[in-house]
């Protein structure tokens, strides 16, 4: 190979195989400022950095999703590389509005997966982007999150909860669903009307993540595998949700306290349907063991248990949780393999049929509710 050709197949790229490419941009896929760099190597290198560039955009920073959002209007086969965007928290310094950018860009992105709001930046008249009657929505998701920060009654909107009603509307392939609020304290109060949801709305949901009034509107009528519940709830009502035969039927489910202790209440003994199916239980201000016994005796299928303390920080965690109290738990239940007690954050101490694991165990949030 002459010295002009060789020259010519490195600068497009030629030289190396497609897989190896991917493979050294991949390894640089959390280092932007190299990624920009690679676009300036060749062609090849040019559309793999910026498969990674714009394939996720969760920056806080409103300014940064201007000049992003920006790009993507100049270039709209950009948008196409979209899979997950995360609408900003922090507001911009532009001059031009970011709302009406932030929606129309969305339409876009045909190839987005995952939509988050995670706290609104500002008020707009509609957080959705919108399609004339009888258009469909040019992207379908696998997760939408909801999750507005509460900073008093000027930080939300009534017409809201509607108006994500009516976008979850146009999602058909939704698999993972959060609805809820900054505080627990305000999910009841600020979360879902109560209402009916008809089946046909997201109905290949499988994990939902929200507090009473959306589940009560979810779960029924759908497979829903995973439930992580938000508190508070009063008894009465975690009766009307317990009682359900689709809570029965659940893989997963997360609990806090005064759900959790609802269980053993007298008044609802012998009116809740078998939970046979549940493999994963989480417990949330948990504390005693002793507590903890018949809870987990009403889950015979029960494989792996996951201990969340109201503060893990204080104590020693081998003083609160003796081998002798752990090893009850495996004598209650017969099926139980993993037991996961929480020490900070997604660090965890782990039993694996009696035995203690020496090193921590790092357990992302989106992944509690998994079997191992």
């Amino acid at each position: 190979m002459n010295l002009e050709r060789f020259e010519k197949n490195t600068m497009n790229g030629s030289l190396f195989p497609p897989e190896l490419v991917r493979i050294i941009v991949e390894n640089l896929s959390y280092n932007r400022p190299e990624l920009h760099a690679l676009t300036l190597v060749s062609k090849t290198f040019h559309w793999e950095a910026m498969r990674l560039l714009y394939r996720s955009m969760t920056d806080p920073e409103g300014t940064r999703h201007y000049n992003f959002l920006v790009a993507v209007r100049k270039r709209p086969e950009l948008a196409e590389l979209i899979h997950t965007y995360h609408v900003p928290t922090i507001a911009h310094s532009q001059k031009r509005p970011l709302w009406s950018l932030i929606l129309r860009s969305l339409l876009l992105m045909v190839n987005l997966k995952e939509l988050a709001y995670l706290r609104l930046f500002a008020i707009p008249l509609t957080p959705f982007p919108g399609v004339r009657k009888g258009q469909k929505m040019p992207f379908q998701l696998e997760t939408f999150i909801w999750t507005i920060g509460w900073r008093g009654p000027w930080d939300m909107c009534p017409f809201h909860p509607t108006k994500t009603l009516q976008f979850l509307e146009t999602q058909h392939e939704l698999r993972y669903l959060r609805w809820s609020y900054g505080l627990p304290e305000m999910s009841i109060a600020y979360s879902l009307p109560e209402m009916s949801i008809a089946p046909n709305i997201v109905p290949k949901l499988k994990i939902l993540y929200s507090s009473f009034n959306a589940i009560q509107a979810f779960l029924p009528c759908r497979t829903i595998t995973d439930l992580f519940w938000e508190g508070p709830t009063s008894p009465a009502t975690s009766y009307l949700i317990l009682k359900l035969k689709e809570f029965s039927g659940l893989r997963a489910v997360s609990l806090p306290g005064d759900v959790w202790s609802t269980l053993t209440d007298p008044r609802v003994e012998g009116k809740i349907s078998p939970l046979n199916t549940i493999k994963v239980l989480e417990l949330r201000s948990a504390i005693k063991i002793h507590k903890i016994l018949p809870i987990i005796a009403m889950f015979p299928c029960l494989k792996r248990l996951i201990i969340t303390p109201d503060d893990p920080h204080s104590g020693n965690i081998t003083e609160r949780y003796p081998e002798a109290d752990i090893f009850s738990l495996y004598e209650q239940s017969s099926n139980l393999i993993y037991v996961d007690v929480r020490i900070s954050d997604i660090f965890f101490k782990r039993w694996i049929n009696k035995l203690l694991s020496p090193d921590m165990v790092i357990i992302p949030y989106d992944r509690v509710l998994e079997l191992e």
